[in-house]
């Protein structure tokens, strides 16, 4: 189980070293507070109008919760986050002040879900709680009392519940508790983000792996190639892309500095058998000048494989227009990508990960023009 404070405006007050806060025991035993961190969220992009939406339904006086409807992907969480940023700058009416926001994925908590909802009710009143895939909780997956004593606080107005489903979902929904869906909740539709909202996003990720540079034409192709061959919704899809490249590179990073301890350790053991001259240290020196040339061989070859690629990179991209400013940027990072603890992700490593999904060449993929 999963079960999480988003926010809790009476107790959010950052000391001036910048520290967290105490961290708060739940009911799944875990210890997972972000009281103290929704300051260091980042800023909620391209979901104004939702939260506006859900702020509007949670202050009406008939179907106070909203209910989320969106396909996987879209991150319904990010309207709660951004519910929880207004409410801490204090931009809700005054009936939402001094409320905790709280998010409860119920993946694995059928046995956890009344411990759950016991905390919740001993906050008299005073919570938003954030189910994704609501449709378990209420439906006939869950055990029956569990199940009655969610309906009966949000009926009771125990709790404001915002609910989080699939369009497939909420079609299930409806046929096994039509009554109270239409009754308490209130339909809010989460679309697919935008194009320029998902690069807002995704700039926010060119900090975030350390050791590896992301280039702006990465995740301007991350975004082309995800909407055209990648099932799913952006800004998730997109991510994925960017965050499996980074992965691969890091990975390729990693096997290059383990080869050269290699070469360093056989370059040591080398000079150390020189110095013997006995018939089983000549053959033993022999052995590891073998694998000293061997080992020499696959660093220089990653090395150049490496460097040949971004350079038929660049080549294609300067052949091209409307990619000079792409070709710049590769051309920059190439220069950096003489330090040996850098390494740098552009558009061929993004379109290597699509092409192994879908099996088509890279060098076919790269041809597809830009938005």
């Amino acid at each position: 189980m999963h079960w999480t404070k988003l926010f809790h405006p009476r107790t959010h007050a950052k000391n001036s070293s910048g520290e967290e806060g105490e961290k708060v025991e739940t009911a799944s035993g875990e210890t997972n507070d972000l009281v103290d961190q929704v300051g260091k969220l980042d800023r909620v992009i391209g979901r104004d109008e939702e939260v506006r939406e859900v702020i509007s339904i949670l202050s009406g006086k008939t179907k106070k919760n909203p209910l989320l409807i969106g396909e996987p992907g879209v991150v319904k969480l990010d309207v709660v986050k951004g519910l929880a940023q207004m409410i801490f700058r204090g931009d809700v009416p005054i009936n939402l002040h001094n409320v905790q926001v709280r998010w409860l994925d119920i993946v694995h908590t059928k046995d956890k879900l009344k411990a759950v909802l016991k905390e919740v009710r001993e906050a008299q009143g005073k919570v938003i709680l954030f189910v994704d895939n609501i449709r378990l909780a209420l439906g006939s997956e869950w055990s029956m009392d569990a199940t009655d004593l969610l309906q009966h606080m949000i009926a009771t107005g125990q709790l404001w519940c915002i609910g989080g489903t699939t369009l497939e979902g909420y079609k299930k929904l409806c046929l096994e508790k039509d009554a109270a869906v239409n009754k308490y909740f209130h339909q809010v539709l989460v679309t697919e983000l935008s194009v320029p909202d998902t690069m807002s996003i995704l700039c926010r990720l060119k900090e975030r792996y350390d050791g590896v540079g992301i280039l702006d034409c990465a995740l301007v192709v991350a975004v082309q190639l995800s909407s055209r061959y990648i099932t799913g919704c952006l800004p998730n899809k997109a991510i994925n892309l960017v965050d499996e490249a980074c992965v691969n590179m890091i990975a390729q990073l990693d096997e290059i500095h383990n080869l050269k301890r290699k070469l360093t350790q056989l370059e040591t053991d080398f000079q150390s058998l020189k110095k013997e001259k006995d018939k089983a240290t000549v053959a033993c020196l022999v052995e590891v000048k073998k694998k000293l040339d061997d080992l020499k061989d696959k660093v220089v070859f990653k090395n150049k494989k490496k460097k040949k690629d971004t350079r038929d990179e660049i080549r294609r991209l300067e052949a091209e227009r409307n990619n000079l400013a792409r070709a710049i940027d590769l051309k920059l990072a190439f220069i950096k990508g003489d330090d040996e603890n850098v390494t740098t992700v552009g558009s061929y490593e993004i379109a290597e990960v699509v092409s192994r999904y879908i099996g088509i060449p890279v060098t076919k993929l790269l041809r597809t023009k830009i938005f």
